[in-house]
């Protein structure tokens, strides 16, 4: 999988973001889809926003190393997003993460 950064369709992020439960990320590419999935946080759009919660989700299930950081990101959210992203994040947490 390769990740092109320039990306500026909120469609084409959302399709990709919904693509990550089904794609291994390659060791060789976590840092870009790290970059990738940060520029989707502060994304205006809320749909690209709540997918990129879940996409640090899949890194961390695949990358433990970003475990804490994804915690870290949920309990701002929490706080700080829209009810309908932490719906999605109470669904993430329900997984047992």
């Amino acid at each position: 999988m390769s990740i092109q950064l320039e990306i500026e369709q909120w469609e084409s992020k959302l399709h990709i973001l919904q693509s990550f439960p089904f794609m291994p990320i390659p060791h060789s590419e976590k840092k870009k889809v790290e970059v990738f999935l940060r520029k989707c946080l502060v994304e205006n759009n809320k749909f690209v926003r709540v997918w990129a919660y879940n996409g640090f989700y899949e890194l961390a299930v695949q990358f433990p190393e970003y475990i804490n950081e994804t915690k870290q990101f949920f309990e701002m959210a929490m706080r700080d997003e829209a009810p309908s992203i932490q719906s999605r994040i109470r669904n993430i947490m329900k997984k047992g993460f």
